[in-house]
Parts: structure tokens; sequence; C-alpha cells
């Protein structure tokens, strides 16, 4: 596996895109990690995330949050069902509209997790002081923000 952060022969990285992918996917990998130990992936820990600061959220809600589209979080929201970890209530009003919202048992593992991807971040931006760490944070939600401004008016 090649190491990103040599780059072979004259390429020369300069646009902050090509470091903004490796950081994503270097950040992705540890949270991996940092979630195996608990049979959770990246994608499933959002969507426990969501469920514990939003509560009951449907499919079409999570993926406004999540970079994944409505199929590959429905199936990841299934196994957590399955695992007693999420319950599913549909609604009243249309049987094809699901809520999903933590257990006792999911809320219990959320808080363990929540721990893990915080040891895991720890270690990924262990090499840059806090003050840098609350700039990376301004930036990125900055750019996450004026992105999804764009996409929402066409102009992206």
């Amino acid at each position: 596996m090649t190491n990103r952060t040599e780059v072979p022969g004259n390429f020369q990285p300069i646009t902050p895109g090509y470091w903004l992918m490796v950081l994503g996917e270097k950040a992705t990998k540890q949270l991996h990690r940092s979630l195996t130990p608990f049979d959770i992936n990246p994608l499933q820990f959002g969507i426990m995330n969501i469920c514990e600061q939003n509560g009951a959220s449907t499919i079409t809600q999570m993926a406004q949050y999540l970079p994944f589209d409505s199929s590959a979080i429905s199936r990841h929201a299934e196994r957590l069902c399955v695992r007693e970890l999420l319950n599913r209530t549909h609604s009243s009003e249309d049987r094809r509209v699901a809520f999903l919202e933590l257990t006792d048992e999911g809320e219990a593992l959320f808080e363990q997790l929540q721990r893990a991807a915080t040891v895991g971040q720890e270690e990924l931006l262990s090499a840059i002081p806090e003050d840098e760490k609350n700039t990376l944070v301004g930036i990125s939600r900055k750019l996450v923000e004026s992105i999804e401004q764009r996409q929402r008016t066409g102009d992206c």
C-alpha cells in the first residue's frame, strides 16, 4: 500500500482538494479501526449518532446528514435493527414511512462508541495543537456549508 503523504516521481499535489481527500480517507480508516471491536462501521455509527442527537428519524432525514444514499442507509439501519440497537416504528399516517430510534441497548453501546471514536480522533489529530484543531473544524464547517448552499441554489 502506498503512503499518500509520500508522492511518487514529479507529482506535486498542490491542491487543497487532494489533501482533503487524503485526510478524509485517513479519518475514515481511523474511525473504522476505532469501531471494529464493537462490530459497527462508520455508517452505522453515523446512523446511531443521528438518532442519539435528533431522536426518532426517518431514512430520508438521515440522508440529509450522511454522505450516503438512502438505500445504503436503509441496509445498515436494518442490521442495527436486527441487533436490537434500533427500533423501527411505522408512521400512522403513511405505513411506508418508518422512524428509527435507539433502543436502551443502542444508547448504551453508542456511549461506548462515542468514547472509542473520540480516542481515535485524538490519535488522528495528535500532531496539531488545540487552536489549530479548532481552526481546522471552523474552516471545514465553512467549506461544507458553502458547498451545501451552492447545491441548494443549483450553483454547484
